[in-house]
């Protein structure tokens, strides 16, 4: 980026994605104060498109703007993290035993397909993929109910909790797990084995609320830069 072209919608489109991912990787953790003069300099534009990304950002629940002290990377307590992943549990194996006694052969192949793809993104350092493919996988399996309000719901905490898995999974131990995680999912659900699925997905998904709850107390000791 050059500061020539920062008023261009393009640059701050630009802008807006690579601090999105900064964000969602890490590399801006919960608790950092995003100062405009410093992201600026950084990215070698001006404070103009800056204002307008932490605009968007804040948007997204990303960024929190707070008075006199400016922009902040938002990120969830210990109880906001623990209420988020209690709720995913709750619906999603709810929703995988009534979903499982209608989903064939086509279905298994499918879900097989996303794994391998996450797996692919796994060796390929694609991180952000890892959210988009984590949840066509979860929703995959949701899709033999006909609970359009839980689907709904749990796609929007699975959007939620995207970011904390993204941070968590960036170690390549915890990626490698959570990709065996959904293949031991799948292999009790080829097998029609519900108690067996249910139970191998609360595990999956109480794993990643721990790694959650690793990263949210690690940042909450991140200082100002």
């Amino acid at each position: 980026m050059t500061q020539s072209n920062d008023k261009n919608p393009t640059v701050t489109s630009l802008l807006l994605v690579e601090m999105r991912e900064a964000i969602m990787d890490g590399r801006y953790a919960p608790g950092t104060l995003l100062r405009q003069e410093t992201v600026a300099e950084e990215f070698g534009v001006s404070r103009v498109p800056v204002r307008q990304v932490l605009l968007a950002l804040s948007s997204e629940g990303l960024v929190n703007l707070q008075p006199r002290r400016g922009a902040v990377v938002a990120g969830f307590s210990e109880a906001e993290i623990a209420d988020l992943f209690d709720l995913r549990a709750l619906l999603e194996t709810k929703l995988l035993a009534a979903s499982l006694p209608n989903l064939g052969p086509d279905d298994f192949a499918e879900l097989q397909d996303i794994n391998t793809a996450y797996g692919n993104a796994i060796a390929g350092a694609e991180k952000q993929r890892f959210g988009e493919l984590n949840a066509k996988f979860h929703l995959t399996l949701y899709r033999g109910t006909d609970r359009p309000k839980s689907i709904q719901i749990v796609s929007g905490l699975l959007q939620s909790s995207n970011h904390y898995t993204r941070v968590e999974l960036i170690r390549h131990d915890d990626m490698m797990r959570a990709h065996a995680e959904h293949e031991a999912v799948l292999d009790h659900c080829r097998s029609g084995d519900i108690d067996g699925a249910v139970a191998a997905l609360r595990s999956h998904i109480c794993d990643v609320q721990k790694g959650a709850n690793r990263y949210g107390v690690s940042a909450a000791t991140q200082k100002d830069d």
